[in-house]
């Protein structure tokens, strides 16, 4: 058989004078090949015959040498292997997978041979995936002991050697692999290893090939692929890495996209987590591993291709940054070469050196280097080194708006942009424009619900908003108001862009009082800002779902419904509202009433509170505008901040309103087609007119109006709206009490009933005196909140209560109170009754009442001076039970005692001295003995009956 070095051979001595030899070469040749059927090499079919404990001891390796040292001159890496009895376990491997006629053919390489003490645990059933080009390094040959400059780096440093194949170069170098452990350079010593397996047979070289044996004490391993390295990578002690972030991003890639070709025959500088957190800020990071899996689970139409493909180019662009193309490592330079030039797959340019020894790699890239903490990394398609400071790879990716969206999990939003063509506000281009974005903070809903054009637009500003500094100065709750970029056709808006608000407050910021801003310093991307907010930011709706229940418009918002005012035609302007809120109708009472019946009247007022334009609260100081409301008058509109410090008031001068109407600054509501402002009070245009006549009319007692008349002086107070408040009794009291044109005191009861201008701010306020035309003072009390009572100053003590009230629109003065009970003329003052009695009688009565006194006190002392019978002894109780008859009218008590106590013997009964008011005769009670009475209990009882 002829292998490539007898082609060589013919090549080197083709010449006439050469064919002796030649012939002589193939006869050789031919008598080697007959001799290695018949010599001691095992035959394939006898490969059974040889177990895996069939291994010859190498102590034996000298004699079975010299046993089996053939006779003839010419050996080959075969004959090698079957004269070193320690190689038969490979020998046999290499038979058993047919490779013998292979490695007679080969040429210029080295074999890289286990020892049989490497396979004790091999098993030769499955030959264990066993391919030889794992042990042959082409296209050289590795002899340590030749003398030459290669070889010197070959015996001192770490030498990368490239196999020339789609597989893991070896590694080769002195015995110095424990230097990854202590990250120290140690002596080279004797031994040298491959791939970290000990050379332990060096140099047997054939005469008949181009190649040479180097003995290895274990066999070389499949490398691990990139994705199973990075594993063993972060579990290894030794190397103290974290390559969590990267392993995510191999995980989202690796078999989607053709990386093999990438990964083959190429040197892999691998960031650890720790540079990648130092290179790139947390968002960037999570677009480019695509860490919320929205890129990767895009909904697959064109829209969503788009924005795929430009993640996976990016992603592509960043793996090729770190990617360097051939096998770059170990011992680089030398005396003639301190660096070599090299270039990344994206075709940047790089010098790469290395330690003195190959065990530390310096790359450059401009004015940066980075140095690798390990080195000399073999996966199955190449090699790596890891590092923790590669600052060009922020370069590497080119971020936008876009991005940084993806990176906050907002990948439907962006989508949304695509599908309405607005993805331009967040690319390259816009960087450099001044734009704010506010962003939902998880938009799960946005691909169920959708955006239209422009909601979407709303949650873009055309300039930086940076709200600490735009709040700086503000320490209480502060809202300004801002242009979003939606700017509106001129049917709605006019082409003004619709605004929000933002409120700065103890617990944050919030946008249109709804959403909360959940970060006070924007995500920075170029010149655009970006906020995340709580929800969906939505622009503003119609007129009626834009205003808060919380601010009680309803009666307003009735008014509104009935004149068909909540839809408002187009008007290429816009419209400011200016709509009664917080109950203040309430206030009005009769005035409401009157006007609820009147249908003209809430015309006049609700068309006058609508302005073709738009007013906001923030708009300069006097700042006057030429408007028109929906009655189609022209009014002037001038806005006026007041000066107060702390005050956010804000007073508006409308033309057709007698007085100014006071807004709240910063409370405007916006709504689809401009804005509105809530008020606290109900201002009437001066077009309305309110009489008292109207209003007394309201309260359903025109019967007092009849009984005015019957006085004119009376009634042109009325008639005239003069500044008099009247009180309007109920119809049914007025008709209760018989109060009527016969009323012979009607004069005096209407007079009472009057009150002059000058008290109806009192009686407004339920404050101070209240005077009547009668000249009668009246007084106020508050039982409640709304709850008033009036009555008689030093009159009796009757009240009334005030159910409703209401003034005229002509005079602030002239008011009318609706009371439950007309006031009667028999309250003013009470009967007093006393008698006039001259001094002489008073002497006679104090006299007597003194002498009274004294009686009184003489008869206590007398009662308490008598005796009284003390308790009986037994002895005597006993005797009383054999009283036969036991008068019942014998007394309980003695008649008296003398001063010895004993009873007295003058005989008085003691019946005599007895109470004439006992319905009995006192029983009589025998006794022999008494004792002295205590007196001091009858003086207690005399002293307190006193």
């Amino acid at each position: 058989m002829l292998t490539s070095s007898t082609f060589e051979f013919r090549k080197n001595y083709s010449s006439p004078s050469s064919i002796y030899y030649y012939s002589f070469f193939l006869l050789q040749f031919f008598l080697l090949n007959l001799t290695l059927a018949n010599h001691n090499i095992i035959d394939v079919q006898n490969k059974n015959d040889i177990g895996n404990n069939d291994l010859i001891n190498i102590d034996d390796e000298k004699d079975i040498r010299n046993i089996r040292e053939p006779d003839f001159p010419f050996t080959t890496v075969i004959d090698l292997l079957s004269q070193n009895v320690q190689f038969s376990s490979f020998l046999r491997l290499i038979q058993l997978n047919g490779y013998v006629p292979y490695l007679n053919e080969l040429t210029n390489f080295t074999l890289f041979a286990p020892v049989n003490s490497a396979f004790i645990d091999y098993n030769f059933e499955s030959n264990d995936n066993f391919t030889i080009e794992d042990y042959v390094l082409y296209d050289k040959v590795l002899d340590i002991n030749e003398n030459n400059e290669q070889n010197d780096n070959l015996k001192s440093y770490i030498n990368i050697i490239y196999n020339g194949l789609n597989k893991a170069p070896f590694v080769f170098g002195r015995n110095i692999k424990d230097d990854l452990n202590t990250n120290k350079v140690k002596e080279p010593n004797d031994k040298y290893y491959i791939n970290n397996v000990d050379v332990v047979e060096e140099n047997l070289k054939p005469n008949f090939q181009n190649a040479i044996i180097q003995g290895i004490s274990a066999t070389l391993k499949d490398k691990p692929n990139l994705k199973e390295l990075l594993e063993l990578l972060s579990s290894n002690y030794k190397y103290n890495e974290k390559f969590e972030l990267f392993t995510k991003f191999i995980d989202s890639n690796f078999e989607k996209e053709d990386f093999e070709g990438l990964l083959g025959n190429n040197t892999i500088l691998l960031p650890n987590d720790n540079n990648l957190l130092n290179t790139f800020n947390k968002i960037e990071i999570n677009y480019i591993i695509d860490a919320f899996n929205s890129l990767d689970n895009l909904v697959s139409d064109s829209v969503s291709s788009k924005i795929k493909d430009i993640w996976l180019r990016d992603r592509l662009t960043f793996l090729k940054s770190i990617i360097l193309k051939g096998i770059v490592g170990g011992k680089i330079s030398n005396s003639k070469v301190k660096k070599v030039e090299v270039q990344n797959l994206n075709e940047d340019q790089f010098n790469i050196t290395s330690d003195e020894t190959g065990t530390r790699m310096r790359i450059f890239h401009g004015k940066k280097d980075a140095t690798s903490l390990y080195s000399n990394i073999l996966y199955n398609k190449g090699i790596l080194h890891t590092f923790d400071d590669l600052h060009y790879i922020s370069n590497s990716v080119l971020f936008n708006t876009e991005k940084y969206l993806h990176g906050l999990n907002n990948s439907e939003f962006v989508r949304e942009l695509y599908f309405r063509n607005l993805e331009h506000l967040i690319q390259e281009d816009h960087l450099k424009k001044n734009m704010t974005l506010f962003i939902p903070e998880n938009s799960e809903n946005d691909a169920v619900f959708g955006f239209t054009k422009a909601s979407l637009l709303y949650h873009f500003t055309d300039s930086q908003l940076w709200l600490e500094d735009e709040f700086k100065e503000s320490s209480n709750s502060v809202t300004k108001l801002y242009d979003s970029s939606f700017c509106s056709s001129n049917k709605r808006l006019g082409g003004n862009c619709q605004r929000f608000k933002i409120t700065k407050s103890k617990s944050g910021y919030q946008i249109n009082d709804k959403f909360k801003i959940l970060n006070s310093k924007p995500y920075q991307i170029g010149n655009n800002l970006i906020y995340k907010i709580s929800d969906d930011l939505h622009l503003p709706g119609d007129l009626i779902v834009s205003i808060n229940p919380f601010y009680h418009c309803s009666n307003s918002l009735v008014f509104l419904r009935h004149l068909r005012l909540l839809e408002l035609a187009p008007n290429n302007e816009g419209y400011t509202v200016f709509l009664p809120c917080f109950n203040s109708w309430d206030s009005q009472e009769l005035n409401l009433e009157f006007i609820e019946k009147n249908r003209n009247i809430q015309e006049l007022i609700m068309r006058s509170l609508i302005l073709n334009g738009l007013v906001y609260t923030d708009a300069p100081k006097e700042n006057k505008n030429s408007m028109q409301d929906l009655l189609g008058k022209e009014c002037s509109v001038t806005l006026r901040s007041q000066e107060l410090p702390g005050s956010k008031s804000v007073n508006v001068n409308i033309s057709t309103f007698p007085m100014e109407l006071t807004l709240e600054k910063d409370m405007d509501i916006f709504f689809n087609q401009g804005v509105i402002h809530p008020l606290r009070d109900v201002y009437l245009p001066s077009a309305v007119e309110i009489s008292a006549k109207d209003l007394i009319k309201t309260t359903g007692n025109q019967e007092f109006l009849k009984l005015l008349d019957h006085f004119n002086d009376l009634a042109g107070i009325v008639d005239n709206d003069e500044p008099f408040s009247l009180l309007i009794p109920t119809l049914e009291s007025l008709l209760y009490e018989g109060i009527s044109g016969n009323y012979t005191r009607l004069e005096d009861f209407l007079k009472l009933h009057i009150i002059p201008g000058n008290s109806t701010k009192n009686l407004l306020q339920c404050n101070g005196g209240i005077s009547t035309q009668l000249g009668q003072l009246l007084s106020c009390s508050e039982l409640s909140p709304k709850n008033y009572l009036l009555r008689i100053q030093n009159g009796s003590d009757n009240e009334v209560r005030i159910l409703k009230k209401g003034c005229s629109t002509k005079n602030p003065d002239s008011c009318i109170f609706m009371i439950d009970r007309p006031m009667s003329l028999s309250w003013i003052s009470k009967e007093k009754y006393h008698l006039d009695l001259p001094a002489v009688a008073i002497g006679i009565g104090i006299v007597l009442g003194a002498l009274f006194i004294l009686s009184l006190l003489g008869f206590l002392l007398a009662f308490v001076g008598k005796s009284h019978k003390d308790i009986c002894s037994s002895q005597n109780i006993d005797n009383s039970e054999n009283d036969t008859g036991g008068n019942v009218t014998d007394p309980l008590l003695p008649r008296n005692r003398d001063n010895g106590g004993n009873l007295p013997t003058d005989g008085r009964p003691f019946e005599s001295s007895y109470s004439s008011n006992s319905v009995r005769s006192p029983i009589r009670v025998i006794s022999n003995k008494c004792s002295k009475p205590d007196l001091s209990i009858y003086n207690n009882v005399s002293s307190n009956n006193i």
